[in-house]
Order: C-alpha cells, then structure tokens, then sequence
C-alpha cells in the first residue's frame, strides 16, 4: 500500500497529495513539483471519504511520478515490453512475470487487469506491436497458471481482452500468430 501525505498551500489556496516516496527528494523547482504532486482544490477534500477515494484512484491508475511506489506486478509487466517499437516481447521478463504469477496467485487477476488496461490504451494510440505483446504475455500466462484458483478471474480478463480486440474494427490491429 502507498504512503501519501497531504499538504495545504496557503499561498494558492490548494491541497497537495504527495507520495510520500516522493518527499524529501528535493522536489522544489515547479518543473519537478508537476512530476510529483497532484493539486486540487480544497473544497473537492471536504470529508476523509474523498480522500480515499482519491488516493485508491491514483493508486490504480499508476498517477504516482516514482517507479518504486508501482506495485510489483505492474513493474513486471512493464518491463515485458521493449523500449524500441519494432522489438517484441522480452522473453526474460516473461519468465521474470510468469514466476511471479505462479507464486503469487493471488496477484493473476491484477496482472490480468493491468494487461487489459494496458491493452485497450495500446489499441486506441494505433500501437499494433504493444497490442501483439500484450496477447502473447495473456496467453504465455494463461498456459504457465493453468492450474491457479484465481484462473477463473484470470480467464474473464483474457475473454475481455478477446471482446476488446474484436470490437476493434482496425485491420492493423489484427494479431496473427
């Protein structure tokens, strides 16, 4: 679970929520602070509740500026795919993510999900390549946990991704084996 620490502005009249990663790292030029800090106005945090709310949204959708406030299972998927555009799936990060599926079962229907989320930006930026990756670490995990009790979270992740790529009407988003 992330660590966040909330800070007023009197000068601009705004709350700032930091990770608290991320205090203390010298984070005092406006240039870095925009990386860093999310701003928002004070009367959007008026109750605990949407602070919660808040910070389970930032956490989910990756909002936070430092790698090491990621979760693991979203390093790992991360690191399957390759800088360069025309590479395809980095085999050893694969085997680095499926060791970690097979031992955490519990975290395949949050790896499952992240590869959709990742999937679906994937196909609307016109990104073919990503999308191929992203189908070959769906199956490679799918066949590696085949035996998980979280496959059947697992398995609606991979039956939406399919719903996904099916709804896309884009003939270069057809993913050929």
């Amino acid at each position: 679970m992330f660590k966040w620490a909330l800070f007023f502005d009197q000068q601009d009249d705004f709350y700032s929520l930091e990770c608290a990663s991320c205090v203390g790292q010298g984070a005092a030029t406006t240039s870095d602070e925009t990386n860093c800090r999310s701003y928002f106005d004070w009367r959007y945090f008026c109750c605990a509740n949407n602070i919660r709310e808040f910070k389970k949204r930032a956490e989910m959708n990756g909002l936070c500026c430092c790698t090491p406030c990621k979760p693991r299972y979203r390093r790992l998927v991360d690191s399957i795919y390759p800088r360069a555009v025309t590479d395809g799936l980095i085999h050893s990060n694969m085997q680095k993510l499926t060791f970690y599926a097979i031992s955490h079962p519990e975290k395949l229907e949050r790896i499952g999900e992240y590869l959709v989320m990742r999937m679906g930006r994937d196909l609307g930026r016109q990104r073919p390549v990503q999308v191929k990756i992203a189908v070959e670490a769906m199956d490679q995990l799918l066949q590696a946990c085949h035996s998980s009790p979280s496959l059947p979270q697992f398995s609606e992740n991979h039956l939406r991704m399919v719903q996904r790529l099916l709804e896309s009407n884009n003939a270069k988003m057809e993913v050929r084996k």
